[in-house]
């Protein structure tokens, strides 16, 4: 079944080109702008891509959001929700520790195509086995060096609020390894000069 709301005299669904849907769950095809750049498309099953939003220009944003609402409580809000569970949309299940809570990444495109896998990744974790009142989390930042394509961890926010830089595990408020690199911290002064070095 399908219900379709929109504000009187409005177009509660406008489709120009082509809309097609076959089959069901792991079979479902995909609903396609007609022709151009700016266009909306579910184009997975199972595993793969769910939502496309494709810009033209460099001017173009091809995703935007907004909100228009007031107080302090709507101000604290996330424009952005990822939501992430175990088991099946039917049966779904609790987290358990490190499992993924939500992710941002990048792909660019090489010579003949684009990477098979983000280089540049901000991820969000579960920190233990989830229940309805336990739910700690972590985060990580990670990057790919140059002259590669194989991304690693850089940073990480414990779920105690520990950051550690090159520290998957920092035993203080913020841990530094500084293995490659012959300075940790640098702290520059006001006429451009190094003032602090550990």
């Amino acid at each position: 079944p399908i219900a379709i709301f929109g504000a009187p005299g409005g177009a509660n669904l406008a489709v120009a080109g082509s809309l097609a849907v076959a089959g069901s769950g792991a079979d479902a095809e995909s609903i396609t702008a007609a022709s151009g750049y700016r266009g909306f498309a579910v184009t997975g099953a199972g595993n793969k891509e769910a939502v496309y939003a494709v810009s033209a220009g460099e001017t173009d944003s091809p995703l935007m959001l907004d909100i228009y609402s007031g107080g302090a409580v709507a101000r604290t809000l996330p424009q952005i929700v990822q939501r992430s569970a175990r088991g099946t949309v039917v049966t779904p299940t609790a987290l358990q520790t490190n499992d993924l809570l939500a992710a941002l990444g990048g792909r660019g495109y090489g010579a003949t195509g684009f990477a098979a896998q983000s280089v540049a990744r901000v991820g969000l974790y579960a920190g233990e086995n989830y229940t309805d009142i336990h739910q700690g989390a972590y985060a990580t930042i990670e990057t790919t060096p140059l002259l590669s394509t194989t991304r690693a961890e850089r940073m990480r926010v414990t779920a105690a609020g520990l950051v550690g830089v090159n520290q998957t595990v920092p035993g203080a408020q913020m841990e530094v390894d500084a293995a490659a690199s012959t300075v940790a911290v640098k702290v520059v002064g006001v006429a451009g000069s190094p003032s602090v070095l550990i």
